[in-house]
């Protein structure tokens, strides 16, 4: 056989998940080879194919996960605009959260910890009763928030932005103890900076959609992604439906993949 070598050979497959996000995979592979040319082209060919096919697969997984993900939202989405268009019909939970204003802060929101979503309304905006209405109206989409994180691993949180700087999301979140460490802004306004209303608004977002972020990284979860969908009522844009997905949940299966060779790698980029 002679003396052998090593050969690094490798296959790029550029793989479109959703819509606006594309995903490279690079697989890599260090394989010993011998002298003989024409039987190291046939390993080496053998490889390459195997690899693609195998990046092909784990991208066909994903993109099935995010349709998914992509398919709660727009479920959520759907069921939000229900709410606001028969809200004169529908009312409050028969049993409803506790709303405070903050003391020092000033933003109205929910206190008490639950197994539901918590609610936060900026100080920036004045809390009506109309407004307190409307934050009892939305404890309907819990059901449609455990959901989501139940089906979908991924999913770290689910929330509803309006235009009128009120908040909701699930899992339960101490706004409170957010606002002490700078995490949120008390006069947080919703319609301005790259908010998920903004970022869905028909200047962003002229479809309606659902539209995918690029990868950024959570105090709490690391590296994440999310979809937001614009919800409209009577033509106008009442808020957004968002989701945060964590990568490395959402690639834990390709992450944690073992080779045949060693000094196989798998490399993801969103570029």
């Amino acid at each position: 056989m002679g003396n052998l070598t090593k050969k690094v050979i490798g296959t790029i497959i550029l793989v479109s998940i959703i819509p606006v996000v594309f995903l490279t995979y690079y697989i890599t592979s260090i394989i010993k080879l011998g002298s003989n040319d024409k039987v190291n082209n046939i390993v080496l060919a053998k490889e390459q194919e195997v690899m693609s096919e195998l990046a092909i697969k784990y991208a066909r997984h994903i993109t099935y996960q995010l349709k998914k993900i992509e398919n709660e939202v727009r479920v959520t989405k759907d069921y939000t605009t229900y709410l606001y268009t028969y809200q004169s019909i529908i009312g409050k939970l028969p049993k409803s959260q506790a709303y405070l204003k903050h003391p020092i802060f000033g933003f109205y929101w929910t206190p008490n910890k639950t197994d539901n979503s918590s609610l936060i309304i900026s100080n920036i905006t004045q809390v009506t009763a109309q407004m307190q209405k409307e934050a009892l109206l939305t404890e309907n989409l819990d059901m449609f928030f455990k959901r989501a994180i139940k089906n979908n691993p991924a999913v770290a949180r689910i929330y509803l932005v309006t235009a009128q700087s009120m908040q909701r999301i699930y899992p339960w979140v101490d706004f409170a103890e957010s606002v002490k460490k700078g995490l949120i802004n008390p006069k947080f306004d919703v319609t301005s900076g790259n908010t998920p209303y903004v970022l869905s608004d028909i200047k962003h977002n002229p479809g309606q959609k659902e539209i995918w972020t690029d990868s950024y990284n959570d105090e709490k979860y690391g590296p994440i992604m999310s979809c937001y969908v614009p919800i409209y009522v009577n033509g106008r844009q009442k808020g957004a439906i968002g989701v945060d997905v964590v990568l490395s949940e959402l690639f834990k299966d390709v992450l944690t993949k073992e080779f045949k060779y060693k000094g196989t790698y798998i490399f993801i980029t969103d570029k």
